[in-house]
């Protein structure tokens, strides 16, 4: 059996305890624990425990053991907002809680393991759910982007979105495991993720009642930090039944979207049905994977070209039963569907999502206003905060899909791109401007975003669109966008824009001019070259200045900073308290540059300025204090 997998990558022995505390000093401090009611900011502020906790993790490795105790888990049931009915278990929504010495060592292996998929490229491409520099806009652009493409070419394009029944619940352990022996998965993370789903409990907790121990033989715990990247192991070979360069099959997660492309929509319906039926397809991952679709909510969505275009009837599938039947069903098409929070239809454009996002800023602008009360309500400052923070996340999720930016082309007075949303949704920002300066109802609403100190509506929308573009644009090789970029910036067209070339006519800039940033640039093994401190005060940086200058025989000196109308940095290499050497470096102006590029050449500096033959200590200390 052994002979079946191929070889798995080089695993490691242990974490180290630089390893662990580096990771502790990245969790959040105040999550809620699992039943031992130790929260992670016990383990931050207790450095003392490294030890303890490297011997226990570097016994999980070597004696292949896992205590029974971080087997059991808290499931909390909260209740779905928006459900008219909570008399179905669908109503509710179960949040599973584990200890947090054992979620810290799941968030050890999680690194670990999501570092060696990212470096071998062990997940399917168009994977995003669970990986570092993915996210859902990813998936939705490049389903955009395809369509257009086929548009362009004189195609058409059909879409059904799956639906899977209880994803982490029904995750099966045996089917699990054998995703990831035959992805190469080191041997001692297969022990472990073996370890930790067998023999597991968990207790249901509604309100104040705790039932009794509840005895789980499928599934992942969901407040896991590794369930995501569990899962998407598990439904790789889904993601991977696209076949062709007419078929895509992007997912997120238990999110799954097949898109056919075809000169005709029955032609699409066709390899839809294909791709579910066939050997290896949808219906048999179903089956292996113990994930059943529920068929009555797969959506059906045609993308057709024109008007012109002959559109079918429903979508028929057969379904293969167990015992040899096949069960028929027919998915009829919709006019709008939600796909990764974002609403589509079969033109594209967006008019749905328009009142989507219009509803959630009036809805969020109507509470925050109800705060803003001027006697007793939230302060001017919170006001703001909240706003920026809450209200403007929820109605621009996924803005660089629906948003097109308001631009006037050559040779026209009339303005072009989402007019009409942008209008309203400077309506919904003027009642929160209005809360913050408490203003006349006949102030001009530009005047008060000026007042209120907050961005209008169409700059806003331009910040978060330049962001976007620009981290495409740092995309590497690997990721499924990366060449879809550069080839929209290379060629221009004029009809069917997709997103992506939206973005990039906003920016101007060449994807290959931008460098590239890696998801994993180091091994989580990696130890840095220097210890940065960072004293809390102006005193404390001049008392340790002293106590280095006083046992450091090696000393480098090096700051970025404007000065008499200009911007510079220098660095001062000093060995036994005479100085050796120096650097400097005039930028230019304030106009022309920053501070922020004097301090980019200053740590350049200070690499230059240190002297390979002399040996120094490890600290790279900042003098200037915390603010």
């Amino acid at each position: 059996m052994e002979d079946y997998y191929p070889p798995p990558l080089k695993g490691i022995r242990s974490f180290s305890r630089a390893r662990i505390q580096q990771v502790i000093r990245s969790l959040s401090p105040y999550k809620e624990p699992g039943s031992d009611k130790i929260p992670n900011i016990i383990l931050i502020k207790c450095c003392d425990l490294i030890d303890h906790l490297f011997f226990i993790f570097k016994a999980v490795f070597e004696l292949d053991v896992y205590h029974p105790r971080w087997l059991e888990s808290v499931t909390l049931v909260l209740r779905k907002i928006g459900k008219t009915l909570y008399d179905v278990a669908k109503s509710y929504r179960p949040i599973g809680l584990i200890d947090t010495i054992p979620k810290l060592f799941s968030t050890l292996c999680l690194k670990h393991i999501s570092y060696l998929a990212e470096k071998h490229n062990l997940l399917p491409p168009t994977q995003f759910g669970g990986r570092p520099g993915r996210n859902t806009t990813d998936a939705m652009l490049l389903v955009t982007h395809k369509v257009k493409d086929a548009w362009r070419s004189g195609k058409v394009a059909a879409a059904l979105l799956l639906d899977v029944q209880g994803a982490f619940p029904n995750t099966s352990k045996e089917q699990l495991i054998h995703n990831m022996r035959m992805r190469r998965v080191p041997s001692c993370f297969i022990n472990i993720i073996t370890a930790s789903l067998t023999g597991r409990a968990t207790r249901l907790k509604f309100d104040d009642h705790l039932s009794e121990a509840l005895q789980l033989n499928n599934g992942t715990t969901q407040g896991d930090p590794s369930s995501m990247l569990y899962y998407s192991f598990y439904n790789a070979p889904l993601i991977e039944v696209a076949s062709s360069e007419d078929e895509l099959s992007p997912g997120f997660v238990d999110d799954t979207m097949i898109l056919a492309i075809g000169n005709t929509i029955a032609q699409c319906h066709t390899k839809l049905k294909g791709i579910m039926e066939r050997p290896g397809g949808c219906f048999e991952w179903s089956y292996l994977h113990n994930s059943p679709f529920e068929l009555s909510k797969t959506a059906l969505m045609n993308f057709p070209r024109s008007y012109r275009d002959a559109l079918p009837g429903n979508l028929s599938l057969d379904k293969p039963n167990p015992d040899g039947t096949t069960t028929n069903s027919l998915t009829a098409p919709v006019a709008s569907c939600k796909y990764l929070g974002v609403i589509f239809d079969p033109k594209l454009r967006w008019s749905l999502q328009h009142t989507k996002a219009l509803t959630a800023a009036s809805f969020w602008a109507s509470r925050i206003w109800r705060l803003a009360k001027s006697a007793s309500g939230v302060s001017t400052s919170g006001v703001k905060q909240l706003y920026n923070t809450v209200a403007v996340l929820r109605f621009t999720y996924g803005a660089e899909v629906w948003y097109t930016p308001l631009h006037c082309p050559n040779g026209s007075k009339n303005t072009r791109g989402s007019v009409k949303v942008t209008n309203k949704l400077r309506s919904a920002q003027r009642k929160i401007t209005k809360a913050i300066t408490g203003v006349l109802s006949t102030t001009a609403g530009d005047i008060l975003d000026v007042h209120a100190y907050v961005l209008p509506i169409d700059l806003l929308f331009n910040k978060l669109l330049y962001r976007a573009a620009l981290r495409l644009c740092t995309l590497p090789t690997s990721h499924p966008l990366q060449q879809l970029i550069r080839k929209a910036a290379r060629r221009k067209v004029k009809r069917h824009l997709s997103p992506i070339h939206n973005l990039i006519q906003l920016v101007q800039i060449n994807p290959r001019d931008v460098g590239v940033i890696d998801p994993v640039r180091r091994s989580p093994s990696y130890v840095p070259s220097f210890d940065l401190i960072i004293p809390p005060s102006k005193d404390a940086a001049l008392t340790f200045a002293n106590l280095t200058n006083s046992s450091v025989p090696v000393r480098i000196y090096s700051d970025g900073s404007g000065f008499e109308g200009g911007i510079g940095a220098s660095a001062l290499l000093y060995i036994n308290d005479k100085l050796t050497r120096f650097l400097r470096f005039y930028l230019g102006t304030p106009t022309e540059h920053t501070v922020y590029e004097a301090e980019g050449v200053w740590l350049v500096f200070m690499l230059q300025e240190r002297d390979p033959e002399v040996e120094t200590q490890r600290h790279l200390v900042n003098m200037c204090p915390m603010k």
